[in-house]
């Protein structure tokens, strides 16, 4: 389980098509992966968005429980800010 982070503060588009304002540390994105290592290279993490973004291991465990936490992260921030995170397309 992952997250991505903001590294400059900035107006990006988000994966809908929508623009707003980010700060530095700002999520991103959650996501979960069996491939921490491979899952974003280097410059694909730079490319994301203006500035990049960081990632942040947030959990490491077993896949139903790294899908139930993905999920309630998801969610969360949803009922938080009214929007999915900004990196994330669907509520999976």
């Amino acid at each position: 389980m992952y997250e991505l982070r903001v590294s400059v503060p900035g107006r990006y588009k988000d994966v809908r098509g929508n623009y707003a304002d980010y700060n530095e540390g700002d999520i991103w994105k959650f996501g979960q992966t069996t491939k921490w290592g491979n899952r974003y290279t280097r410059r694909e993490l730079q490319n994301m968005i203006p500035g990049g973004v960081t990632i942040n291991q947030i959990y490491e465990g077993g896949v139903m429980e790294a899908l139930v936490l993905e999920k309630f992260l998801i969610y969360g921030y949803f009922f938080n800010h009214g929007h999915l995170p900004p990196g994330n397309r669907i509520f999976r």
